[in-house]
């Protein structure tokens, strides 16, 4: 996509990124974070989670947080740029599934997408969040399946499926109610396809890669649970 096509997405998403430092220099810093970064620290420091501490939640904002601390060392301010960057992407992936929705001219995507400036992942919540993170995987994830509907290919398909499991490992309750959804609709989509009723461009055979990918993924990690700490 050609940069004078997607100029209206990256001033919206400049636009967060803005609101989101704004925020962090006016909300009092709450538990939450605290609460976040020391179990990154730990993560970062050698320990494992859920073998060396108990921790009642998916893992992959934690271990994003680790990888910043181990990258970076210690300190808020990485952790305030990491939320602003997130922001800035989560209202740049709903610009490119409005855009990608209708395929209609870039102003109706960027009207509909402008709320996000002020109301988008991390503006309210400025604090690296579980919620917030898992919010951002599934656009990525919807984004990848309308990327592979547009253009379907094996690779696209895969790569799709495999996102699905994202929000899953992020959140539990938002990731598992989603990956739900999106495993009966495919299924569904399936049956379409094998009763001749389908409206989707996706064939059945793209239908199952994807599906091959999203087991793939889910194996994958819990491969890697039982390996590390033991499911």
């Amino acid at each position: 996509m050609k940069l004078r096509v997607l100029s209206p997405a990256v001033a919206l998403s400049l636009a967060t990124a803005c609101v989101v430092l704004w925020q962090h220099h006016h909300v009092a810093v709450l538990w939450d974070l605290a609460y976040l970064l020391d179990t990154a620290a730990r993560i970062a420091g050698g320990a494992m989670p859920y073998r060396d501490f108990p921790l009642a939640h998916a893992p992959i904002p934690f271990l994003i947080q680790a990888a910043i601390l181990r990258a970076f060392g210690p300190g808020v301010v990485y952790a305030q740029i990491y939320t602003a960057l997130a922001g800035a992407l989560g209202t740049m992936l709903t610009w490119l599934l409005l855009r990608g929705a209708w395929r209609s001219p870039a102003l109706a995507a960027f009207a509909l997408a402008a709320p996000l400036t002020v109301l988008g992942l991390f503006c309210v919540f400025p604090f690296p969040s579980y919620d917030c993170d898992s919010a951002l995987m599934v656009l990525l994830a919807l984004w990848l399946w309308q990327r592979m509907a547009d253009r379907p290919s094996t690779l696209r398909a895969i790569l799709a499926g495999a996102a699905q499991v994202l929000p899953l490992f992020t959140k539990q309750n938002i990731g598992l109610p989603y990956l739900a959804a999106v495993v009966g609709l495919t299924l569904l989509l399936l049956l379409q396809s094998f009763a001749g009723k389908a409206r989707e461009e996706l064939s059945p055979r793209h239908l199952l890669q994807f599906l091959a990918g999203l087991a793939a993924a889910l194996l994958l990690a819990l491969f890697i649970l039982q390996m590390t700490c033991g499911l």
